[in-house]
């Protein structure tokens, strides 16, 4: 007895699923958003070729451009990497060591006295470029 009612829970299945699968229209294509307010067109795999047209790809000829890259422009990358993925250290006591980039004001004085295009507020200084 339980050996049929499992047979019959098994063929039940079997044709529930079987009457899920319908043949018919696959593809659902939406137009553009400006004809949004038209319905959406159920196309067929039979009509499909109505909307894609495939061009003459064969015979087509590839070209490859070399491109050369230096040791220096790989270096110059990686800088560039390294510096946009940088954590700023605001803590007061943290030393800063030769590369740092350290945030500044300054004022620079000739006998005693500030000169004109000597001074800066927040001026980010590369420690060890010899910029200042």
């Amino acid at each position: 007895m339980k050996k049929r009612v499992i047979a019959l829970i098994l063929m039940g299945l079997v044709g529930t699923t079987a009457v899920g699968v319908v043949q018919g229209p696959t593809a659902i294509y939406a137009k553009d958003s400006k004809d949004a307010d038209k319905d959406i067109e159920v196309v067929s795999p039979k009509k499909i070729d109505d909307y894609i047209k495939v061009g003459k790809y064969k015979g087509i000829e590839l070209f490859k451009t070399p491109i050369e890259i230096t040791p220096e422009q790989v270096d110059e990358y990686a800088k560039y990497e390294l510096a946009s993925h940088a954590t700023p250290v605001t803590d007061a006591n943290a030393t800063a060591t030769e590369n740092d980039i350290v945030n500044i004001n300054f004022v620079g004085m000739k006998d005693g006295k500030a000169f004109d295009g000597g001074s800066a507020e927040n001026y980010d200084l590369q420690l060890g470029s010899h910029t200042m």
